[in-house]
């Protein structure tokens, strides 16, 4: 599959380095150009190559956006058409650093980047699980998958998503939809920023009702 990671921070580069071995084509792109990512690229190896932000998403089949929830702005306007696109939400909203006036308030943050994102399924994913634990994880054999969290409407995209965290190594657990799944995935939840096995992460689904 074609994918594009916008964003190339740690857990922008995290997630690269998983799809890449499970033999997806990546094109990384960050609002700095494709020129910074070289050494990026390199270090992923032959199944990427970098490109503009707009050259990644319309060449992808899905497209991970994993900026500052600050920047989302920014990303949707270097693409001019996000119809139909299958787009994997990683961001999140800080008080502390995005500001006040970028509060989403009672929706949820995704529920935000969906309606700035005009036309793309967006699916909610990757945001609770700390890029250090991917970038651990990825050399160690025998132990129970990491669970990722995600959160959609769209049946297609949400399942297209589930079927790329398995290919990462993952446990994928859906937590609803895009408003009320996504907001259960934020800062500041009992799964978020949590190392759970399967069993775990249910039962905190359960208890929330």
């Amino acid at each position: 599959m074609r994918i594009a990671i916008v964003g190339s921070g740690n857990i922008g580069r995290a997630i690269a380095r998983r799809l890449s071995h499970s033999g997806h084509e990546l094109f990384m792109s960050s609002k700095s150009g494709p020129e910074s990512l070289t050494g990026l690229v390199a270090e992923i190896g032959p199944n990427a190559c970098a490109a503009t932000v707009s050259e990644s998403v319309e060449l992808s089949d899905v497209a991970f956006v994993a900026v500052p929830y600050y920047a989302i702005d920014e990303v949707a306007a270097a693409v001019p058409d996000w119809h139909g696109k299958i787009v994997v939400d990683v961001t999140n909203y800080y008080r502390s650093r995005d500001g006040d006036e970028l509060d989403p308030g009672e929706l949820s943050s995704s529920s935000v980047v969906a309606e700035k994102l005009k036309g793309a399924r967006v699916v909610k994913a990757f945001n609770t699980i700390p890029a250090r634990r991917l970038e651990r994880e990825l050399h160690v054999a025998g132990s129970e998958p990491d669970v990722v969290f995600y959160a959609g409407d769209d049946h297609v995209a949400s399942q297209t998503v589930a079927d790329l965290i398995k290919d990462a190594g993952c446990m994928p657990i859906k937590t609803g939809s895009l408003a009320a799944g996504g907001k259960r995935q934020e800062p500041g939840s009992d799964i978020y920023g949590f190392s759970l096995t399967k069993m775990e992460a249910e039962a905190r689904l359960r208890r929330a009702g």
